[in-house]
């Protein structure tokens, strides 16, 4: 019986360190300096991703996302982030252009339920047949319910009016109008101002941000708002415009993921440490906005 039961736990041992074996994984050196560790589980995915050579994307077609051009090169700052992982894995990204609302739809639809029932929830449609939401996604309460957000960058809700009615206080906002996309984050942004102001604004919602920022720019509204990385951009292109205040504390903008791929989720974010500590998103961002990711850290901390 002694031999039996030491051959049994010999035989447990072994499993078990050959189990952890397994697990350990290993870390993958880019350019000498910089590591990821994967797990085993991780590589094999990369490894299957390879073979399938690409990952499937959904994004908007937006100035910070995805923005092919006439002589066929692509900008974005989202979709150079997502091909730059894609470049040193050995794998293309494949875009399937969507709208915004397209994110959060089941059935064809999109209810508005989800945002106030908290214990309503869905898979989207759209996230069963892509790999990643390349966008530039709010991380919202409601928003996770639907998928995993894996934050990119932090941001702040900017209030944009023209240069020459600039509005330094809130208050001020009192009997303006206020141009916002249907069902972004903004909506919620203006209901509480006037809540916490105790004021009326003149709310207007139109079906993309590029709408609402061309009624400001022709004076149709008096203010809109945009995410600190967008309104650098906005300010930059439309010279009449300019950031009056920052509106919001501090967010972060996201990728979505089906929440059962944590895989996946793991991938991205190891991923997305690595071209921070590497200078890589920090080339990226400067190539896309002008200005380094040290000086927009500054302006959202403002």
């Amino acid at each position: 019986m002694k031999i039996k039961y030491g051959f049994l736990l010999f035989i447990t041992m072994v499993l078990f360190f050959s189990s952890c074996t397994k697990k350990k994984g290993k870390e993958i050196v880019f350019g000498g300096k910089y590591k990821i560790y994967f797990s085993n589980d991780e590589i094999l995915y990369l490894e299957e991703l390879k073979k399938r050579g690409e990952l499937l994307v959904a994004s908007r077609i937006r100035e910070d996302s995805y923005e092919p051009q006439k002589d066929g090169t692509i900008k974005g700052f989202n979709y150079l982030l997502v091909k730059s992982m894609g470049d040193l894995f050995g794998f293309k990204i494949k875009v399937q252009v969507v709208s915004f609302n397209d994110y959060y739809k089941i059935d064809g639809k999109f209810p508005e339920r989800v945002k106030i029932d908290k214990f309503f929830k869905y898979v989207p449609d759209l996230i069963k047949t892509v790999d990643v939401y390349v966008d530039t996604i709010t991380v919202l309460e409601w928003r996770s319910k639907l998928f995993q957000q894996v934050k990119t960058v932090p941001t702040k809700i900017m209030l944009l009016t023209k240069k020459r009615n600039k509005i330094d206080n809130l208050r001020l906002l009192n009997g303006k109008s206020f141009a916002f996309r249907k069902n972004s984050s903004y909506e919620k942004q203006i209901n509480d101002i006037e809540k916490i102001f105790k004021i009326k604004v003149k709310k207007i919602a139109y079906k993309s941000s590029l709408d609402s920022i061309k009624a400001l720019k022709d004076g149709n509204v008096d203010a809109i708002f945009a995410d600190a990385n967008r309104a650098i951009k906005i300010v930059k292109k439309n010279k009449s415009l300019i950031i009056s205040k920052g509106i919001s504390s501090i967010q972060y903008l996201s990728w979505g993921v089906k929440k059962d791929n944590r895989l996946l989720i793991s991938i991205l974010t190891k991923y997305l440490d690595y071209a921070k500590n590497s200078g890589k998103m920090n080339e990226i961002w400067e190539n896309s906005y002008g200005i380094s990711l040290a000086e927009y850290y500054d302006i959202v901390r403002q």
